[in-house]
């Protein structure tokens, strides 16, 4: 289909814009949609019929439309918009996070007519980016918990070994002997607890055993427990 002719654009370039994956729309200074490609279409939601004739700001949303004045004020200057990274409504309603890029067009006397206005849809990359994002801070959680899980398994050592040398020091009987016997399973515990987080860092060593899954799971729900608030049930 051969798309309408326009005052600011003559047919080759339309022929371009509609060949182009990018989304393509001329409009004037005053924000008035002359032209509207396929890949518009696909972008925004709205055909080359609904928006021809129709202002810009038809898919801004509210809370960004001194962007969009601001974008015409540096156009009516000759001033480039590039790479603006910013998000559009689409007929449905939705938002669209977009790369903009917005130039002045001139006629043959180098008067400022029109923009062309070149988006492109970021939406994957963004999210992308933030699962790029998420997973690097999940990789420093687990460097920062072998880490401490390290360090804390040092401290660990020595508390259980003067707990352990002291016991064997004790008569049997001696009632202090119960409080040590605490002290060395309390330590134990804490152990148990740093090997889970050399674990989860990856730096635990794979040990290949039966286990009791009950007991493995009744200790993750205790671990659990501990990390959620307590009107969770």
């Amino acid at each position: 289909r051969r798309p309408p002719r326009s005052t600011l654009f003559p047919y080759t370039t339309l022929f371009r814009s509609e060949s182009s994956e990018d989304a393509i729309i001329g409009k004037s200074l005053d924000g008035t949609i002359e032209s509207w490609n396929s890949s518009a279409e696909k972008l925004y939601g709205y055909t080359a019929a609904e928006m021809l004739g129709q202002p810009v700001t038809k898919v801004v949303p509210p809370e960004r439309a001194n962007e969009e004045i601001d974008i015409l004020r540096r156009l009516g200057a000759g001033e480039r918009v590039h790479s603006l990274e910013t998000t559009r409504r689409k007929k449905d309603g939705t938002l669209v996070t977009i790369s903009l890029t917005v130039s002045p067009i001139r006629n043959a006397r180098g008067e400022i007519v029109g923009a062309s206005h070149i988006a492109r849809d970021v939406s994957a990359w963004k999210e992308l980016e933030a699962k790029m994002l998420q997973m690097q801070k999940i990789e420093s959680l687990g460097v920062l918990a072998g880490g401490i899980a390290h360090d804390f398994n040092n401290l660990l050592t020595g508390i259980m070994g003067n707990a352990s040398l002291m016991i064997d020091q004790m008569p049997e009987g001696t009632p202090d002997r119960s409080l040590l016997a605490a002290i060395m399973k309390a330590s134990e515990r804490a152990a148990a607890l740093t090997h889970q987080l050399l674990a989860y860092a990856g730096k635990g060593q794979l040990v290949i055993e039966l286990v009791d899954l009950s007991k493995i799971a009744e200790e993750i729900s205790q671990l659990v427990e501990a990390s959620i608030p307590r009107k969770v049930q």
